[in-house]
């Protein structure tokens, strides 16, 4: 068998969806893309629909993004070079995953974490000062681990410099 001709209800089709498609690009009318719109459709395909509803879609994307893209970014840089450390300090296989476990203490307990900066404000914020302090005791901990010499630094005082960053 070969290609059948279109019917004219066929092509009449086609020209609906060309002038569809084509539409917002008329003069006299505009497209505007309702982001909120295309997140809540989005959403009811994988059940978010009622966290959308209550929290809006900007701060599920805003925490989509700072949990999971900068805690992936950071982690990225920090984690392989933990193996590394570890080595260097002629620690065994076990102990390195000891020390692991125990860095990425931070990490497990962000719940309980999270309810004590709840209960214990500063200055009348929750999150922001906890924020700020562990950002500024990461940084000056990757700090020392890069400039303190290892024969200044032992390993108990490098697995507690490597708590900041989880």
């Amino acid at each position: 068998m070969g290609p059948q001709p279109q019917t004219d209800s066929a092509a009449k089709g086609d020209a609906d969806d060309v002038e569809s498609e084509l539409t917002p690009l008329l003069p006299g009318k505009t497209a505007t893309w309702d982001l909120s719109y295309v997140f809540e459709k989005v959403t009811a395909d994988i059940g978010l629909n009622s966290l959308v509803h209550h929290f809006g879609y900007k701060l599920l994307i805003m925490l989509f993004a700072s949990q999971h893209l900068m805690k992936g970014f950071a982690a990225s840089f920090t984690a392989p070079s933990m193996q590394f450390l570890y080595a260097s300090y002629k620690i065994s296989g076990p102990q390195m995953q000891i020390f692991g476990a125990v860095t990425q203490l931070p990490w497990a307990l962000k719940p309980v974490i999270g309810l004590m900066s709840d209960a214990f404000p500063i200055r009348g914020m929750n999150k922001a000062p906890y924020i700020l302090i562990t950002s500024v005791l990461g940084i000056a901990a990757c700090a020392t681990v890069g400039a303190v010499p290892q024969d200044h630094l032992g390993i108990e005082r490098l697995v507690a410099f490597l708590l900041p960053l989880s």
